[in-house]
């Protein structure tokens, strides 16, 4: 007997690649950074500028930052997760990715990097615009 094959949409096919691509990014990205930030107790300079600069590392300092990243390691992981269960058209795969958003945009709105904050928001539209195809 054949396995049934997996019909996504389009919306969770492009929700799902940005959640692996996003999540695994950071997870692959963080620990050098983090390993940066500890030994120098600065933010790694970044194409002319401090990287992750923004009201975390301006109001909290440095070790907020360092907290902050190692939290941002299992969101980021677990877009890694919901990027996959969106992959396989899990509804499962669709609550965790609205769950995780909120968080991951905060996270980015902390940092103010925009462009991942948009990110952010456009993986969540596609996952409600693609809701119906998920299933149990």
């Amino acid at each position: 007997m054949k396995p049934a094959t997996v019909r996504r949409s389009a919306s969770i096919t492009w929700a799902s690649l940005l959640f692996l691509l996003m999540g695994g990014f950071y997870v692959a990205g963080i620990v050098p950074m983090l390993l940066y930030i500890i030994r120098n107790r600065e933010l790694p300079p970044m194409l002319g500028f401090r990287a992750l600069e923004g009201p975390i590392s301006q109001g909290l300092g440095i070790d907020a930052v360092i907290v902050s990243l190692y939290l941002l390691a299992v969101v980021s992981a677990a877009e890694v997760v919901a990027g996959y269960w969106l992959w396989k058209s899990r509804k499962l795969g669709g609550v965790a990715a609205l769950a995780i958003s909120p968080v991951s945009r905060a996270f980015w709105i902390g940092y103010e990097v925009p462009p991942f904050i948009l990110v952010v928001v456009v993986r969540a539209i596609l996952v409600w615009r693609g809701w119906r195809s998920l299933r149990g």
